[in-house]
């Protein structure tokens, strides 16, 4: 995401630089794991053909001219969803974050 809004990649591009990092990144992990002996093969296998779907579908709309507009759509529904899920904060943490805050004196005498 933060290659298409930041950057201003395309969908295409952006997925394509993205996958290649996290090819590195899954293979260096499969690594440790495997010498650590924590890969159940059989969930791995469901997820790897899980991803593969996925991605492939993910290829198909990314092409699509209006997937950015929906992209951007998602992103302020989860943003929107994020806000409302997390509790707001008690008037008794502002107190403490505001007697923790240092003063700052005048220059003025």
């Amino acid at each position: 995401l933060g290659l298409v809004v930041v950057v201003g990649y395309d969908l295409i591009r952006a997925n394509g630089i993205k996958s290649l990092f996290l090819l590195w990144i899954s293979l260096a992990s499969l690594l440790v794991f495997y010498v650590e002996g924590e890969i159940d093969w059989r969930i791995g296998l469901w997820l790897s053909v899980g991803s593969v779907v996925g991605a492939w579908l993910g290829s198909l709309l990314a092409t699509k001219e209006w997937a950015k507009v929906w992209v951007f759509r998602l992103l302020v529904v989860v943003i929107l969803a994020e806000i409302a899920r997390s509790p707001p904060p008690s008037p008794s943490s502002w107190h403490r974050a505001r007697r923790r805050a240092p003063r700052l004196r005048s220059s003025r005498r």
